[in-house]
């Protein structure tokens, strides 16, 4: 058995398996959870959110200011009537670009924030933010993952074949 995992590749397909368990797991509670993790630093923040079926992933950015979150957060709460939706193209008040192609979206542009919000520590001027968000249903990411993994997995590693090298022609002369 030891031998079956020596392959860089099958090392590879277990990893993609993983991911594609955990985002399996992530899909099948997304209707009745929504699950986020954040990542906050001084200017930055990323976050990525499992919500109805689709992966929503978010990076707010600030050029004053500071984001007032903590560094690492992860939070689930249940999807009912007092949830409400995080859709990020609502707080955008102009847009840079925005790509649009059936249930996905990628899109960028600028919101405007007052306090109390999670970017000012004190009462102030509004602040300009900005944000860049995508959109994916679960299964675009999980199927080719899983097709990844098998693929890796179950492909015959190579064997090495030794090249035996000619011997020289001779002339022999009578």
């Amino acid at each position: 058995m030891g031998e079956f995992f020596k392959p860089w590749q099958r090392k590879i397909g277990v990893v993609t398996l993983v991911i594609s368990l955990m985002l399996t797991f992530s899909w099948i509670r997304s209707p009745i959870y929504c699950d986020f993790f954040r990542v906050c630093f001084v200017r930055n923040c990323y976050q990525i959110t499992s919500i109805e079926n689709r992966i929503l992933w978010v990076h707010e950015y600030v050029n004053e200011g500071a984001i007032d979150n903590p560094f690492l957060q992860y939070g689930a709460m249940e999807i009912g009537e007092g949830l409400q939706r995080p859709d990020p193209l609502r707080r955008l008040n102009e847009y840079y670009w925005k790509v649009a192609i059936g249930d996905c979206f990628v899109a960028s542009g600028t919101g405007k924030a007052g306090y109390p919000t999670r970017f000012l520590k004190k009462p102030g001027p509004s602040i300009t933010y900005g944000l860049i968000a995508a959109r994916i249903p679960h299964w675009c990411i999980v199927i080719p993952l899983t097709a990844i993994s098998a693929f890796l997995l179950f492909k015959k590693p190579k064997t090495l074949t030794q090249k035996k090298t000619p011997e020289p022609i001779r002339n022999e002369r009578v």
